[in-house]
């Protein structure tokens, strides 16, 4: 009797222990070949295929995503970043390592001894190539104290002309033709170097602002 139980309750022994072992992991259906289930095939979990967990692409677990000395992008600690950091351009004071030039004129930054910085080294925007202020003054018919004259316009041809942002008396040989001065007499005929080189028979401007034979 016992031996025919044993036939009958065997198998049903077996079964319950099947059904009580513990099933096997089947790995997720993301095609990637991990387990992680994100696609990526990396195994970290974080989807972006780079290994690291960080979450950005750029594959040094930092999380930065890719903020990068160099690329062209002002971004994190940089102060500049002009795409180019193994060749640094003093014109545009950005260092290789993505911080500004300090103690140039022009680099954008108050600083030393300047009275000014724009960020540029044009003149007559108020900021002059020497990091001083322009005279904004100039042009309205007040002599002011740096001033050396002022009548009360910008013009480049009379007795009063505009040089580098301030009020000059105009002189011979400041590069402007005082064709429209106060006295005709102080009328300028030429200025040196206006003219082209002359030859012999030729007439030069002297410097005197006058006209006579080339020397």
């Amino acid at each position: 009797m016992s031996a025919r139980l044993w036939v009958v309750l065997g198998p049903a022994l077996l079964s319950s222990a099947a059904l009580a072992a513990p099933s096997c992991h089947t790995a997720p259906s993301d095609g990637d070949g991990d387990a992680d289930g994100d696609g990526d095939g990396d195994t970290d979990g974080d989807g972006d295929g780079d290994g690291d967990g960080d979450g950005d692409t750029d594959g040094d677990g930092d999380g930065d995503g890719d903020i990068r000395c160099g690329n062209g992008v002002v971004e994190g600690d940089e102060e500049c970043d002009d795409g180019d950091a193994a060749k640094p351009d003093e014109a545009d004071f950005c260092r290789e390592d993505c911080l500004i030039e300090r103690h140039w004129c022009g680099n954008g930054i108050f600083e030393d001894d300047e009275e000014c910085d724009d960020g540029n080294l044009v003149a007559l925007d108020g900021c002059d190539g020497g990091c001083a202020l322009e005279n904004p003054n100039c042009g309205d018919g007040i002599v002011d104290p740096d001033e050396e004259c002022d009548d009360g316009n910008t013009r480049n041809d009379d007795d009063c002309v505009l040089e580098q942002g301030e009020c000059r008396q105009a002189v011979c040989g400041d590069g402007h033709l005082r064709s429209n001065p106060a006295s005709p007499e102080d009328a300028e005929a030429c200025e040196p170097g206006m003219s082209e080189e002359c030859e012999e028979g030729q007439q030069a401007c002297s410097d005197t602002c006058t006209w006579g034979p080339c020397e």
